[in-house]
């Protein structure tokens, strides 16, 4: 609605204005804080582990490595149930 009002000046249109103006700057903190963890498992407070590579590394798709690790999994934990979901088009 303000929007439609742009460079206008209206008294109920300028309450409402003000009134947004407050509104933002209390809740601001209360909506904006805790988006990620602020705990020490915050993912940007990990120690990094940068890559090894050697000349024999392989370069291969991501589902390579996926379908690799649940393998692994199914063959050491056969009570293990993974659930799928396919994106995109199916028998293409």
């Amino acid at each position: 609605m303000l929007v439609q009002f742009r460079g206008e000046s209206f008294s109920a249109i300028n309450d409402l204005r003000d009134w947004l103006k407050d509104f933002e700057a209390k809740y601001q903190e209360t909506y904006s804080s805790h988006l990620h963890s602020e705990s020490d498992k915050n993912a940007l407070k990990v120690q990094i582990i940068p890559p090894i590579y050697s000349d024999e590394s392989k370069a291969i798709n991501g589902f390579e490595i996926l379908n690799n690790n649940f393998e692994r999994l199914f063959e050491k934990y056969p009570n293990i149930v993974a659930l799928v979901r396919t994106w995109g088009r199916s028998g293409m």
